[in-house]
């Protein structure tokens, strides 16, 4: 029998060592990377079964999964599930975590996103998938998304 195979890609040895610490102990094999470039070479050479990796890695790597529910003023439900990436050198990076204002053509953040309803009236959000580029603000991120459909 084949054990299953994870990544563990996170830029702190401390965290990789417990996560993979506690997953040997229950049959895992494990793989491990501290950054996107070196995660992206293994993913391609080992085929792992799962990948758990930090969010924010020092390459200038974000990776983003992000799920929420919203209700609109009729009370529908929308579940939202959003993946994205945002990459960028490290100088812009830290721009971006200090607050300031950078202009987006300085990184890429892009995301894609499918929306679940059960309302008839939202239904047409169920059948395509939301891409988006976006910027991120002092105030806030804002996205520029289209509906491939």
């Amino acid at each position: 029998m084949s054990r299953n195979k994870v990544l563990v890609v996170d830029d702190e040895s401390g965290v990789r060592f417990g996560i993979r610490d506690f997953l040997e102990q229950h049959g895992y094999e494990i793989e491990e990377a501290d950054s996107c470039l070196d995660a992206q070479h293994l993913f391609r050479s080992s085929r792992p079964d799962i990948v758990i990796a930090d969010y924010m890695l020092p390459d200038g790597t974000a990776l983003g999964d992000v799920r929420y529910t919203l209700q609109t003023d009729g009370g529908a439900l929308r579940y939202v599930q959003s993946r994205g990436v945002r990459h960028g050198s490290a100088k812009v990076l830290a721009r971006l975590s200090r607050g300031e204002d950078v202009d987006p053509s300085e990184y890429t953040f892009r995301t894609s996103t499918q929306i679940e309803t059960a309302s008839s009236e939202l239904d047409w959000l169920d059948e395509g998938v939301l891409v988006s580029g976006a910027g991120r603000l002092p105030g806030g991120v804002i996205y520029e998304t289209y509906l491939l459909a």
